[in-house]
């Protein structure tokens, strides 16, 4: 009798805890929708934050009743997280809106550019990185690339947000994939962010780049960055031999 009644609790504790993961696992769907639809200023990197936090309560609570089973499904659960965000992808760089600007024309002014100098525009809201040419006074495009940035649309404030920082970066150096891991594709170019501005502002994090990726896939794969700005490794050839000043904005 006494074996049948703790079966049976162990029985419930599993249900339990499965309808508790249903649930979670719907909240999260129901809340990445919920974003979705939201203004573009909020912070998605708030909703992953939270849900890791959910996540860490339900598995320590889990946790104390030996569910050793269920811990795991937990930290698995936990470490595909990332995994989920993905289903709300942005569009693909090929079905994307052309860029509106005027050959001659850049949307906000530059403090002081050199003549014949050359910088990149990356457009947030278009997943387009534009080479300008500035000559005799005005700015001229040059190309225009696809490209894949952050998860998190809004303004990088924080180490591990997902998002791509806006405002005026330039490229210190160029690392030749060689003597990279191979998922930065041909090379990456390292941007100076946190800038003055950044800095004064407080915002954190480091390693923002413009890279290429890993040979074997394709740019469309990727889908998002954790930051990063990431072309075509073709693409990085060509804005290789360029010297240029990299020009981030985003909601344009």
């Amino acid at each position: 009798m006494l074996l049948l009644k703790y079966i049976n609790m162990k029985l419930k504790n599993r249900l339990l805890f499965f309808l508790i993961l249903l649930l979670f696992a719907a909240n999260l769907i129901l809340l990445a929708l919920f974003n979705k639809e939201k203004s573009k200023t909020a912070s998605f990197s708030n909703f992953i934050a939270e849900a890791n936090k959910n996540l860490n309560i339900i598995s320590n609570s889990l946790a104390q009743r030996n569910f050793k089973k269920a811990h795991f499904s937990l930290i698995q659960t936990q470490k595909n997280l990332e995994d989920i965000v993905p289903l709300f992808k942005p569009p693909l760089p090929e079905k994307m809106v052309a860029l509106s600007i005027p050959a001659g024309e850049v949307p906000y002014p530059f403090l002081y550019t050199n003549e014949n100098a050359y910088l990149l525009l990356c457009q947030k809201t278009s997943k387009t990185l534009s080479l300008f040419r500035f000559a005799q006074g005005k700015f001229s495009l040059i190309k225009t690339y696809p490209c894949i940035i952050g998860m998190n649309d809004a303004d990088k404030k924080e180490i591990g947000d997902y998002a791509t920082p806006e405002g005026v970066y330039f490229l210190l150096n160029f690392i030749p994939g060689k003597e990279m891991d191979e998922k930065y594709g041909y090379g990456a170019f390292i941007l100076n962010y946190p800038n003055l501005l950044d800095k004064k502002e407080k915002k954190k994090g480091s390693g923002i780049w413009l890279h290429g990726h890993k040979p074997t896939t394709n740019l469309n794969e990727l889908l998002v960055t954790e930051g990063c700005v990431v072309i075509s490794n073709d693409s990085l050839k060509e804005l290789a031999f360029y010297q240029t000043e990299c020009y981030s904005y985003g909601h344009c």
